[in-house]
């Protein structure tokens, strides 16, 4: 999965968008403001497919080492991409002109974006990390017994 995250699209995008940025308002090319909100707008929609694909991932399973090995590396992605989004957004000027505003509001979209998949990502992470709990020998027993003496159902699979 790092592969779908390569680092470097996302930095080209963001280094475009931080040189828009650092042009003043008057000075910004329209076309190439534009294009750059179209960029940015697919970068926030790939974040937002791989959010879904590590939702998956969760919801059917994954050995421990091997989502941290696959998925570790995303959240570091993520988090730079949520700063530069807003290191970037805090330069831009938007009340300028329409593009700009445009530009900004796609900033902020991926920027929010990027900080979901990062917050789902660290949960995710936080309880692989964490070992599980100590089996309850007393309640196995004691289950056990509920079952030798006929006080519980056996579990029937569908």
């Amino acid at each position: 999965m790092t592969t779908l995250a390569d680092p470097t699209f996302a930095s080209i995008i963001l280094q475009r968008a931080e040189e828009i940025a650092r042009r003043p308002a008057g000075a910004r090319d329209p076309e190439a403001v534009r294009v750059q909100a179209d960029s940015l707008r697919h970068l926030k929609e790939f974040t937002s497919a791989l959010r879904q694909l590590v939702e998956d991932i969760l919801a059917y399973g994954s050995e421990v080492q091997e989502f941290l090995r696959t998925c570790g590396p995303l959240a570091d992605v993520t988090d730079r991409i949520t700063s530069r989004a807003e290191a970037i957004l805090q330069r831009l000027t938007p009340a300028a002109d329409p593009d700009s505003e445009n530009l900004a509001a796609e900033l902020q979209s991926l920027r929010d974006g990027a900080k979901l998949l990062h917050s789902l990502l660290a949960g995710a992470m936080r309880a692989a990390q964490t070992p599980p709990n100590p089996v309850d020998w007393g309640r196995i027993h004691k289950a056990d017994e509920a079952f030798q003496h006929g006080e519980t159902k056996p579990f029937q699979r569908r």
